[in-house]
This record gives structure tokens, sequence and C-alpha cells, in this order.
């Protein structure tokens, strides 16, 4: 199988490494990024080729991806693949009808990994055109499910409100654990241990959710004495609205995700 790779960004590195390490088909892969830089190092695991050019062979590929941003769209040269081309879009936002406008093909599948998926325990969200096979929705839904839970959306609108969770949702809890880091920081904690602490917090925090059979509440709730250390901490997110913050940003996300596909 003949791939093209159109931008080789984050999400395509922590997605489809793990895809081709796990499946028997062979693949030939070829990759285009601007600088080319990229691209080169994309490629070299795979003894792939570096396209050069956004209209060598466009025309010859069993299947393209699109990695780039959904700013850019607009500014991506080619028109038009052949018919039988499968094309596989990771750009937030861009629609499966204005996809297939855009390219003058129907074969579209819009995906929405997150970059947990290097490590095999990421989340992707799986939107297909009605054009696509059965045979090939199939296939790519067990290729992604090397790289963790490959989920099969009821339509787009589910994929695009899902985003903002699950594609974004990594983004949150870094920044909740840079935050600790600092915090742990002005109690002169060096680097290596406030890392080391945030690191471990996390990680055993989600082993617990991964394999307690308690719901999320119970779980908190286990941690939390009444009127004790945890339940002031949790006091003092409840009047300050965090549940109430989430959700706007969460909307605020998902807004983006809508006028993504607007400007596009």
């Amino acid at each position: 199988m003949k791939i093209a790779f159109y931008g080789c960004g984050n999400m395509v590195q922590a997605l489809f490494p793990k895809g081709f390490e796990q499946t028997s088909q062979d693949f030939t892969i070829s990759a285009y990024t601007p600088s080319g830089a990229r691209a080169k190092e994309f490629c070299r695991p795979y003894n792939g080729h570096v396209i050069k050019s956004l209209n060598e062979n466009e025309n010859s590929f069993d299947v393209v991806v699109l990695g780039f941003k959904p700013q850019q769209l607009n500014d991506f040269e080619i028109k038009k693949f052949s018919e039988r081309t499968i094309i596989i879009s990771l750009l937030a936002g861009v629609s499966i009808n204005k996809l297939q406008e855009r390219f003058q093909n129907k074969n579209i599948i819009r995906l929405m990994p997150n970059t947990p998926a290097k490590f095999g325990l990421g989340i992707t969200l799986i939107s297909a055109a009605k054009e696509v096979s059965l045979d090939s929705l199939k296939f790519w839904k067990k290729f992604f499910e090397s790289t963790g839970v490959s989920y099969l959306c009821e339509n787009e609108d589910q994929l695009d409100k899902l985003t903002p969770v699950t594609g974004s949702g990594p983004a949150y809890l870094f920044e909740w654990a840079r935050i600790f880091q600092e915090y742990l920081k002005n109690l002169n904690l060096s680097d290596e241990d406030s890392s080391l602490f945030v690191k471990n917090l996390f990680l055993g925090s989600s082993t617990m959710l991964s394999n307690d059979s308690d719901d999320f509440e119970t779980l908190r709730n286990k941690v939390t004495s009444k009127k004790g250390v945890t339940y002031e901490a949790l006091e003092q997110f409840k009047e300050e609205g965090l549940e109430d913050i989430t959700g706007k940003a969460l909307d605020r996300a998902y807004n983006r995700v809508v006028e993504l596909g607007r400007e596009s």
C-alpha cells in the first residue's frame, strides 16, 4: 500500500508509527513538508521517499494523509487525487463534505487522535464518508486500535464535540502538571524532585482510574475526609467554580473547532 503524508506534525508522528509496527500490511511511505526536514526524519525508519514537490506522483498513492494545520488547507496546491485514493484527514473542524468538494474525491476518513497514541494509550475518533468501503473502514479502525482506543463516531458532529475532551484533553492535564510543579518548586524542591513527584502523582492516579472498579466520584471521596486537608482544597475549587470554568473552556474549544471548519 502506497501512503503519502502531507505534513508530519506531532499527531501524525504519535499515531502512525505504532500502527505500522502492529500491522502485517506492507507500506511504501512518502512524505512532504515545506522544508523537507520533518519529512526526511519521518521517512527514515521506513526507507521512505521525501516528496519535494506537491505535484509529485499525486495520483499514484493508495492513501493520502493530511497532517498539516486546517488553516493551511486553502494554500494546499493539489486540487485532486485519484478517485480510488483514500484521504485520511487530521484537519480539526474541516468537514467530510468540504474535503470531498476540495479534492473531488468521495473516499474521506476524518480522524481526531491524541498524542498518547505514541505509547499505545491514545484515543482516536473516526468518522467516514458513506462512500468509504466497509472493508477499508474496518482495516483503519483496527490499525488505530494499536495506538489505544479506536472509536467510530455516530457522525461528524459527535467527532467535533468530543474533540475538546479527547483530542485536547492531554494539554489540560499537562497544564495541571506544570502548575503543580511550580507550586512544589516554590517550596524549594528541585526541578528533578518536583518533576518526579508530579509524574508519579499522575501515573499513580491514572493507574487507579484504570484498574479500580470504583467510579471517579467514589475514588475522589476515598481521598477526602470531611473537613480534612483535601476537603478544603476541593471546597476552594467549588467556590471558584472549577466545574463551570471547565465546561466553559470545553465549549470555547468546540466553538473553535467550528470556526476552523469555516475558515478552511
